[in-house]
């Protein structure tokens, strides 16, 4: 939901696009307009169906604090990425049936570059993960490795942290072309 919706916000404006221009608004309010509004509304759908999946799958306390802090890392950082892509990629031309939105190469590189960050942000927690795997999987005389009690949360850590940097890098890259978005309307295109 927030790759998307980080993807599609910028150039949902469409040919109304001027009145954006024409606002005295700054590269670093649009920014942050956009995210939160992003933020907000994935958060909501995050904690929905953080609520149905734990009613349908009864994990421990554990592992639905987990899944559920791994998602607000996800839900603070993805938007931050697609929004930087969707700035750089934003079409506003409407054509029927609907806008476009974004330019389709964009939103290629948009969905793989947060694939990868999302991927980078759960990678402290995947030990964990499969050593959960194992145990329900294999006999307990089988695990093939164990992990301290600890490191989930030592795991919550690093994933926060590697969470927070992606999102501020993308935070600066994402204003630097809103402005150069911004920038477009004073040019001779504008």
């Amino acid at each position: 939901m927030a790759v998307m919706l980080g993807s599609f916000i910028v150039g949902s404006e469409g040919e109304s696009v001027r009145y954006l221009y024409s606002w005295p608004v700054s590269a670093k309010s649009l920014v942050k307009a956009k995210y939160f509004f992003v933020v907000l509304f994935s958060l909501v759908t995050a904690f929905v169906c953080s609520i149905v999946a734990v009613v349908i799958t009864i994990p421990s306390i554990q592992i639905a604090l987990i899944s559920l802090t791994e998602a607000v890392f996800i839900t603070f950082s993805l938007p931050m990425v697609s929004l930087d892509f969707g700035i750089k990629g934003a079409d506003f031309r409407e054509l029927p049936p609907r806008p476009r939105m974004i330019r389709p190469l964009w939103s290629f590189i948009d969905m793989i570059a947060c694939l990868i960050c999302g991927i980078v942000i759960i990678i402290p927690l995947i030990p964990y993960g499969l050593q959960i795997i194992f145990q329900v999987g294999v006999p307990s005389s089988q695990i093939f490795f164990s992990l301290p009690q600890e490191y989930p949360f030592l795991g919550l850590i690093l994933s926060g942290v590697i969470a927070f940097i992606i999102a501020y890098v993308f935070h600066k890259v994402a204003v630097n072309n809103a402005e150069q978005l911004l920038l477009r309307a004073e040019g001779p295109e504008g």
